[in-house]
């Protein structure tokens, strides 16, 4: 069985009674850091590294929190700003509690991973391992503090480096993710682009991706990334996408 997010979509848990409500494809009818803290960090080799405040996507707002597991309710260290984009508590509770159980011992990679809210709710949650990749030195090194202050470090890494040209550099790694998020900006095209690099690469076997995007954006046309489910918070959209076994 694949991991997380396996039963048929009718199975699924549906949000609450005022809850956003939940977008099923057609398949889915039938079935109603700092040196010396631990981490360890590395620099792309794909030329300079750029902070760009746009690319810290993940960034939640300011007194953000982990909503369950081991560390439920620990404060994260965030970056405030105009340009970042929260992922708010009710999109990450929504979106673990649709992987499960699964996420127990998980190996995890959180691309455009921001100030690493997303990684760092998977570790709370039993993930034996996450990989954060973002391309902004400011918000690798919020990651890196909010892992060193949680104690997760030794299960982390931290790359800061652009998502595309990272994957590039670690085709050959990437069999090793059960999981692989990416919540890239909006007003960009990351998200189109880093699915067709996705779709092209050798991922795990029944690997998971998640993607949280506008919910006005277009998917693109994949090959071997197989779309399972939508799920719909406000502007927000959650996609689900199955590599083939």
């Amino acid at each position: 069985m694949g991991f997380g997010a396996s039963k048929p979509a009718g199975q699924a848990q549906q949000p609450a009674q005022g809850q956003p409500g939940t977008h099923w494809d057609e398949d889915d009818e039938d079935d109603a850091d700092q040196p010396g803290d631990g981490i360890e960090h590395r620099r792309s080799k794909e030329g300079s590294i750029q902070t760009d405040p746009v690319y810290c996507g993940a960034m939640a707002a300011p007194g953000t929190r982990i909503t369950a597991g081991t560390h439920r309710g620990r404060i994260l260290k965030t970056r405030a700003g105009l340009e970042t984009r929260p992922t708010t508590a009710l999109v990450r509770e929504a979106l673990f509690n649709i992987i499960g159980a699964s996420i127990e011992g998980a190996t995890v990679l959180d691309l455009f991973s921001g100030g690493g809210t997303l990684g760092l709710e998977a570790l709370s949650r039993g993930a034996a391992r996450v990989t954060f990749v973002d391309r902004a030195q400011a918000c690798a090194t919020i990651v890196a503090e909010n892992l060193a202050a949680t104690g997760f470090a030794q299960r982390a890494e931290v790359h800061c480096a652009d998502a595309l040209d990272w994957l590039k550099a670690h085709r050959s790694d990437l069999s090793a993710f059960n999981l692989i998020l990416l919540d890239p900006p909006y007003r960009s095209t990351a998200m189109a682009e880093t699915l067709q690099r996705l779709d092209r690469l050798p991922l795990r076997p029944e690997a998971l991706v998640v993607a949280e995007h506008h919910r006005l954006a277009s998917i693109p046309a994949l090959e071997r990334l197989q779309p399972l489910r939508q799920h719909d918070y406000g502007s927000t959209r959650l996609s689900f996408f199955r590599y083939p076994g």
